[in-house]
């Protein structure tokens, strides 16, 4: 593949009259999905109990990082929904890799009983970030 040529994630496709379709170049890394809206983008992609994550750009903001996969470094925000590590894996790579490229402190968000054990990774690790919780409504089995 030539430099100038972008990556480009392809979902599978049938064989055609040619054959085989051509291999993904990277195959291991799910496709980007793209949503447009009249006022934003969505951005991401879930594969059930392996990584979520959902970009917004014009919000600066992830809804769970997944494995953070490198967009996922632009934005400032993180929104965990929830402590599973399929949503939350990537946060020490996020806040390592925005220091390493110079970019400002990430800024986690989470439920309130995971706050802590987050910081308590972040924190010895020496990696620059800050974990602030939020309070969602209490569900019904908790």
């Amino acid at each position: 593949m030539s430099e100038s040529q972008p990556i480009q994630s392809q979902s599978p496709a049938a064989p055609g009259p040619d054959g085989p379709p051509p291999q993904r170049e990277y195959p291991l890394i799910p496709p980007m999905a793209v949503l447009k809206t009249p006022y934003f983008h969505v951005i991401g992609y879930s594969v059930a109990g392996e990584e979520s994550v959902i970009q917004i750009p014009e919000l600066n903001l992830n809804f769970d990082i997944g494995k953070c996969p490198r967009p996922a470094l632009t934005s400032d925000f993180c929104l965990l929904t929830h402590g599973h590590i399929d949503h939350s894996a990537g946060i020490p790579y996020y806040l390592s890799q925005r220091f390493f490229q110079g970019m400002a402190p990430g800024t986690i968000l989470c439920p309130a009983r995971i706050a802590k054990p987050l910081s308590d990774i972040i924190i010895p690790g020496g990696l620059e970030g800050k974990v602030t919780s939020i309070a969602y409504p209490r569900s019904r089995d908790e």
